[in-house]
């Protein structure tokens, strides 16, 4: 291939791309100084400078301007923005300060030199205060209010998460307090110029990006008005055994309904003993019941009978090794945790392994066991049952029987709380119905809660999701139809005379489309915010956007229907795997910004139309391997071009505004944390393939869906790879 003026700059580009994967591997066991030193090495800005400066000489000397305003405007748009970041790297100052209460500072550190630089103005914190969720000890918020005397004019500002102050270019975020809430640490970032210009890319990136949507000259207005469309071919529950029931006793399954609507103190919210009780059981026995029993039957068996329950054999052991530790099959009993003589076998082995200077693989699959055992002393012990409401300064919270606070309760409630679970082992006891214990108890918690209890909609959401949540075996279910979805309709693709009725795979993913968007509805209205916070969350939305593209796109398209099956089949997998935490919790403070649910769902569509992107070359690739150069590869190659510039536009505008979010959260738009550094990796790979005039290979349909199948790999970098390898702020594992 000869090498042309127009190729120099991707020639920069690509060398960039692979400087800065090196630099996500060698980063990864650095400390953060050598971390950011890395990226922003003379190496790497000069790599960055030399990718702005040929590309600006390649679009004047193409004359793009005159030919198509917008694309000349996009690629401008980040030149500014590679530019605002290199003047954010030359003159900016990040520091930080910690203000006791009452005092006042004219200065900050700095975060390199730890130097003591001075402010133009002074700062008196005059109070601090944290926000917590209504009745539990999860912050919501942090929040410092400050006097601001800038040459005697006074002013009162509040900084809280996601709310900063800005004068004369500094701007103060809240970091941090101390243990004992006297004092209140911020983060002070002056960048004047850096920022400006930055964020006039971002707006120049997101108006030239829409304009090129309608501009008659585009790439994309000429995709949509290709002759191929109008010939565009037509392609594209397991029995359960049942078990005998539990040879242990429990409540009846009448009292341990009503004792799973009590309300408890879970995962940093208050939710109900059924939620929770499904967590522990599924913890243990890795399903949400046991032998014909509930979970929260099971979880009052522990409870009040944790005599029997020792000897059931409900707590799962995958590891081969841990079975031989315990002496035990893949279902151990909890007494197997214990020597004849009640020595913990795993503290044995732990010390055993400590003595042989340890393995650090050892140690955490210990861990990882004691975890179990640690389930059930911690639940016996009480420090689980945070049940009884308490009212300490004006607030009133949830606290377990073992919480030093239960003492101070009111004389005329003692009896109720101090004896609670004496009187209901009492009528277990004695076989009788417990029921009117529980009904007063909740008729406490009610009262003492008041509007921090949660609502009746969201008691009532919280038990539909409990009852229907089987995205686990929906999962399989999907993915298993995806498959043979895609195999038939590779078949008929390699011979046409074989009929593809795609009517069941589309009535099919109507159901789970309504399925999946009930789910996501209920865990909306118990969370209280939209379900985008987490790794399970986000691969339901992964799965809920191929779904419903899949059904308004199969129309036209109809290879997107096997492949969106496909892909919502993936994501149902992956978020049911045990590392991916399902639960249900508040946000983080730093997370309670509406930018987040947009950040969220850009970035989520246009990993979701990478993977259509992926299926669709892989696809072709298959088709291409069984009758070699053919039209449909053409056809596919279309799609696939015209489904990259949403991919791109979702993805660059997700990084932007995820970058704003940043910018206002901690002060620091852009950090190199590696899911930042991976997506803008696949922001630039995905990006290439729509620029064949100038990389000529890539209007090959072989070598075009070759490239984009493997381009797959580096959105699960940044999705799988930096939750399990990378790590950084970005990881949900």
């Amino acid at each position: 291939m000869r090498l042309s003026k127009k190729n120099i700059p991707f020639i920069f580009l690509i060398l960039t791309v692979i400087s800065l994967i090196v630099c996500s591997f060698l980063s990864r066991s650095s400390i953060e100084l050598i971390k950011n030193s890395l990226y922003t090495s003379p190496i790497m800005i000069a790599l960055w400078a030399a990718t702005a400066i040929t590309a600006l000489y390649s679009l004047l000397s193409q004359k793009l301007f005159s030919r198509n305003k917008p694309s000349f405007l996009i690629h401008l748009s980040l030149i500014l923005i590679l530019a605002g970041a290199l003047t954010t790297h030359l003159t900016s100052t990040r520091g930080h300060v910690s203000i006791p209460k009452g005092e006042t500072v004219n200065f900050f550190y700095n975060s390199i030199e730890k130097a003591r630089l001075q402010l133009p103005f002074s700062i008196t914190l005059d109070d601090f205060e944290i926000i917590y969720y209504e009745g539990t000890n999860t912050p919501a918020d942090y929040r410092s209010t400050l006097t601001i005397d800038k040459e005697g004019e006074k002013k009162t500002v509040t900084i809280s998460m996601n709310k900063i102050y800005e004068s004369d270019g500094y701007r103060i975020f809240q970091s941090s307090y101390t243990p004992d809430h006297l004092a209140s640490s911020f983060i002070i970032n002056y960048d004047r110029w850096g920022v400006n210009l930055t964020y006039t890319g971002y707006f120049l990136f997101l108006i030239s990006m829409i304009a090129l949507f309608f501009h008659p000259n585009s790439l994309f207005r000429s995709l949509l008005k290709n002759p191929l469309w109008k010939t565009f071919i037509i392609i594209l529950v397991c029995s359960l055994p049942s078990q005998s029931k539990a040879t242990a006793k429990t409540l009846s399954v009448a009292d341990a309904k009503q004792f799973g609507e009590l309300f408890i103190q879970h995962q940093d919210r208050i939710s109900t003993i059924d939620a929770f009780a499904t967590d522990f059981t599924k913890k243990l026995y890795g399903k949400s019941s046991y032998n014909g029993l509930s979970a929260t039957q099971v979880l009052c068996g522990w409870i009040f009978n944790p005599q029997e329950w020792q000897y059931e054999p409900m707590i799962k052991i995958k590891d081969k090794e841990d079975q031989k530790l315990l002496g035990t099959t893949n279902m151990a009993r909890f007494i197997d945790f214990f020597t004849a003589d009640q020595k913990y076998k795993i503290q044995l082995a732990q010390i055993d392994c400590i003595r042989k200077n340890g393995d650090n693989a050892v140690m955490k699959r210990l861990k990882k066991l004691d975890e179990k055992a640690e389930l059930i002393a911690m639940l016996e012990n009480g420090n689980f049952m945070k049940i009884f409401p308490i009212i300490q300064n004006d607030k009133c919270r949830l606290v377990s029987p073992a919480d030093s606070a239960i003492s101070n309760i009111a004389k005329e409630d003692s009896l109720l709380l101090n004896h609670f679970f004496s009187l209901l082992y009492e009528s277990y006891q004695k076989e009788e119905p417990c029921g009117e214990w529980i009904a007063k108890f909740k008729s406490y918690q009610f009262k003492q809660l008041g509007d921090a209890a949660p609502s009746v909609v969201q008691q009532k959401a919280e038990k539909l999701y409990l009852q229907f949540n089987y995205t686990a075996i929906c999962s399989y279910i999907t993915l298993t139809i995806g498959i043979l979805a895609f195999i038939l309709l590779c078949i008929h693709l390699y011979n046409p005379q074989k009929r593809w009725n795609d009517k069941p795979f589309f009535f099919f993913l109507i159901g789970c489309t309504l399925y999946l968007t009930f789910i996501i509805v209920l865990r909306s209205i118990v969370a209280e915010r939209l379900p985008f916070s987490n790794g399970h969350e986000t691969l339901l939305l992964i799965a809920w956007i191929a779904q419903f593209t899949a059904l308004f796109s199969h129309h036209k398209f109809k290879i997107i229907l096997p492949v969106g099956i496909l892909i919502s089949g993936f994501a149902l997998l992956a978020s049911s795997l045990s590392d991916m935490d399902p639960q249900i919790t508040p946000l983080m403070p730093v997370l309670n910004s509406p930018l987040l649910s947009i950040h969220v769902s850009l970035m989520m569509i246009s990993y979701t139309f990478a993977g259509f992107i992926a299926l669709i070359s892989i696809a072709s690739l298959i088709l291409h391997a069984l009758k070699g150069e053919n039209a449909a590869e053409e056809r596919f190659m279309l799609l696939n071009q015209l489904l990259l510039y949403p991919t791109l536009f979702c993805m660059s505008i997700g990084i932007f505004i995820g970058s704003i979010w940043a910018n206002i959260s901690w002060g620091d738009y852009w950090s190199w944390d590696p899911k930042e550094t991976w997506a803008l990796i696949s922001m630039i790979i995905y990006a290439i393939p729509l620029h064949g005039t100038q990389i000529r290979f890539l209007n090959k349909p072989l070598y075009f869906h070759l490239y984009l199948s493997l381009a797959l790999i580096s959105i699960l970098t940044t999705y799988f790879g930096v939750n399990y390898y990378f790590g950084g702020m970005h990881s949900y594992a």
